[in-house]
């Protein structure tokens, strides 16, 4: 039960995280020139 609450906050996050900080992280790909998954 703890482990679900666990799981659905991180993906709430997530979820928000991509919303609200699409723009900045792509701009802030462009400058530091990383790969996404070094990014993340």
């Amino acid at each position: 039960m703890a482990k679900e609450e666990a799981w659905k906050s991180k993906t709430r996050m997530k979820k928000k995280s991509k919303r609200m900080g699409h723009q900045s992280f792509r701009r802030e790909f462009k400058r530091s020139k990383l790969v996404p998954s070094q990014a993340s």
